[in-house]
């Protein structure tokens, strides 16, 4: 029977390989967000990988001034999140704002063998949107998807990409679509795969919401 996954540990910012980088991009970019950098720079260290800290310094160059914020007060870091707004255009055809909340290292419980067991993903995206019926705590959720960054060393050969085709299945069953992006892309193309990453959010918060009755 499968564990319940381990909570993610937050790594230290000073010694992050990445932290010169996020440096240049603060200095370019402080003016721009309406987060706060010392926040995201936090939510940075709850990433696992050097490719899931890319992704996120790709993320965060993307959204450009939609950067919202960034909450790293919880206790736990995979209850750490940023809010990334969505572009007026898309606001303009639906008339209300929809925006993007994404958790780093987020356990989720999947039905399995009747019983239930928690597995992290890199990251849980969830779309929400004013007019959606009220979710928990009040918030209105249109859509939620996973997006992993998968490196070679844990997602190569036949039998893990076996296991990724495997939790993909078991995580669609709860409603989670899945967004994959091997370590070459991250980081052999910028910024594209945030792009691509943003545009499928924004397509997925466009499409009309269904009624629950």
């Amino acid at each position: 029977m499968p564990s319940r996954a381990k909570r993610a540990t937050p790594k230290s910012f000073e010694k992050l390989r990445i932290r010169q980088k996020f440096e240049a991009l603060k200095e370019k970019m402080e003016d721009r967000w309406n987060a706060d950098p010392d926040k995201v720079a936090k939510f940075i260290t709850a990433c696992q990988s050097p490719i899931e800290r890319q992704f996120v310094m790709s993320l965060v160059k993307e959204a450009d001034g939609r950067l919202e914020r960034a909450c790293t007060a919880a206790k736990h870091p995979d209850e750490w999140f940023l809010t990334i707004r969505s572009p007026f255009r898309l606001q303009d055809r639906l008339h209300t704002s929809p925006w993007l909340e994404v958790y780093p290292q987020r356990p989720i419980l999947t039905p399995e063998s009747d019983r239930r067991t928690s597995r992290r993903v890199d990251f849980l995206f969830e779309v929400y949107r004013d007019e959606a019926p009220a979710g928990i705590n009040g918030r209105s959720c249109v859509k939620r998807f996973f997006v992993e960054t998968d490196g070679e060393k844990h997602h190569s050969g036949w039998t893990k990409r076996a296991q990724d085709r495997r939790r993909d299945r078991q995580l669609r069953r709860i409603g989670l679509e899945p967004l994959r992006f091997t370590g070459s892309e991250v980081n052999d193309s910028e910024y594209h795969t945030a792009a691509e990453a943003l545009e499928f959010v924004w397509d997925m918060g466009a499409k009309p919401i269904e009624s629950g009755g």
